[in-house]
């Protein structure tokens, strides 16, 4: 779990620094390296910082950075932050024996924004192999297999 929430405390500033158009400033020079101490605190003002940067709707025009050189497209990289949150939202509230909840409308886009970038994930080696499902599991169940998790 603490590797989890370092990942998430890690990264956080640089989802809503790409959706503001601005530079990141990291929290430290490495997950590693991320200091646990008051993390559920840090970890509520951390995901309401980037869910502030990506409710304005001009964070989904053009192009921004994840931080790197690259310019990405606004409505991938949007996508990748919604997908953060759901599937490490679902990794963390498993690890702590919470069955996660999400609205139809979220998970019908988080399915779409995973369905597109699994298979780069996978060629970047980031992502697993898909976990086969019945096509009449549920939503959830299906984006969690598609990103390589099994959800039983």
């Amino acid at each position: 779990m603490g590797d989890l929430v370092r990942h998430l405390l890690f990264w956080a500033p640089m989802l809503a620094a790409a959706g503001r158009r601005v530079d990141p400033v990291p929290v430290a020079a490495s997950e590693a390296e991320v200091s646990l101490d008051g993390w559920p605190q840090r970890l509520v003002a951390a995901h309401t910082d980037v869910t502030t940067a990506w409710s304005d709707p001009a964070a989904w025009t053009g192009t921004t950075s994840m931080g790197a050189p690259e310019q990405l497209p606004a409505p991938m990289v949007g996508g990748m932050v919604l997908g953060e949150f759901v599937l490490h939202g679902w990794d963390l509230a498993r690890t702590g024996g919470v069955e996660p909840v999400w609205s139809d409308a979220v998970l019908a886009a988080t399915a779409q924004a995973v369905d597109a970038m699994a298979g780069m994930g996978r060629d970047m080696g980031i992502v697993a192999d898909a976990v086969p499902l019945s096509d009449d599991a549920p939503l959830l169940d299906r984006i969690v297999a598609a990103s390589g998790r099994d959800p039983r």
